[in-house]
């Protein structure tokens, strides 16, 4: 903590203020994926005593899709699409992909089940160790919001279970007059 000027947000004026640095770290033990959480500070402040700090944080494991996210866009009733990523091992340790399924909260499951998950390995001349893995389907009339995940099981130790993020929407044509 350190006094320092800062210019009053309202009135401008120009006034000493202590300000402090927190710093935030994680154990090498983190899970991978998505952590959410809060920081409860407790101040000398009498106006504001406890202070609530919303922290988040993205755990990258070894095996990534390369780009980190599968985006369909907007497409219309009976457009098809076919989308491919890489999932592979940042640091070369060879693994499989032993299934691959979409889930999702936000489709029914006739419209989930006409989205095809397919995955082969990587050419052996590439440089990357991993897999193609291909989003491939056929936008529906009942399809609005397409939004899940890839989810893949693996035999990476610490990693058995991989996403990868799809998302898209559904844009029915308005009538032409």
């Amino acid at each position: 903590t350190k006094i320092v000027e800062r210019e009053h947000p309202k009135t401008g004026e120009i006034m000493m203020v202590g300000e402090s640095t927190i710093e935030v770290s994680m154990s090498e033990a983190a899970r991978i994926g998505r952590l959410d959480g809060q920081i409860r500070l407790e101040t000398t402040e009498p106006s504001n005593p406890v202070l609530t700090l919303r922290a988040m944080a993205n755990v990258a494991g070894d095996i990534n899709s390369i780009p980190g996210r599968i985006s369909l866009s907007a497409l219309t009733p009976g457009q098809e699409f076919e989308k491919t990523v890489k999932v592979v091992s940042g640091k070369g340790t060879p693994f499989k992909i032993n299934k691959a399924r979409f889930v999702t909260t936000t489709m029914s499951d006739e419209d989930r089940d006409t989205i095809e998950i397919t995955y082969k390995p990587l050419p052996e001349d590439s440089e990357e160790v991993g897999y193609e893995l291909t989003v491939k389907g056929k936008a529906t009339d009942t399809m609005r919001i397409i939004q899940g995940s890839v989810v893949m099981l693996t035999d990476a130790p610490g990693q058995r279970i991989v996403r990868t993020q799809v998302s898209g929407v559904v844009r029915v044509q308005s009538a032409s007059r």
